[in-house]
């Protein structure tokens, strides 16, 4: 009776695992982490650092390019839920996740936001032609502040 209780318990161990580890790749979605952390960047991202400041009227700005090219995917506050996502392999990364990590570099999320994933297999646009480089960092301001609500034209 012993044995069946230890084998039990290490099923149950294992899938809990195993779920854990399968729900953490999808929302939090290490695929373009990984080889920036490895090998870092190449030029012309790298080294890139956010030239404008923090204030209202960027973040603001930062917002509204948001909400008009990242959110359908990413969610409101960047969850990697929103709708336009749901049916994505692989799922829109968490982007309020990987905020609060070390691999947030300024130049990590402008590579991020120029790019798309067309190298990682992602259905995720470049925007590199779609945005200036002043609206692609005034997104990242947006992302740092966490998200905050800001008034669009909708509202």
């Amino acid at each position: 009776m012993k044995h069946l209780h230890t084998a039990v318990l290490v099923v149950v161990s294992a899938a809990i695992v195993s779920f854990a580890f399968s729900t953490a790749t999808d929302a939090h979605n290490p695929m373009r982490h990984r080889p920036y952390m490895m090998r870092g960047l190449v030029p012309p991202y790298l080294g890139k650092y956010n030239p404008l400041r923090p204030i209202a009227q960027n973040i603001s700005a930062g917002g509204v390019m948001y909400s008009e090219h990242c959110q359908t995917c990413h969610g409101k506050l960047g969850y990697g839920d929103g709708e336009g996502g749901r049916e994505l392999t692989p799922k829109p990364a968490n982007i309020a996740f990987i905020m609060d990590r070390p691999v947030a570099t300024d130049e990590f999320l402008f590579w991020t936001i120029s790019e798309g994933g067309k190298p990682f297999n992602s259905d995720m646009p470049a925007y590199k032609d779609v945005l200036s480089e002043k609206e692609r960092w005034q997104i990242i301001l947006y992302m740092r502040a966490g998200f905050p609500a800001v008034k669009t034209e909708q509202d």
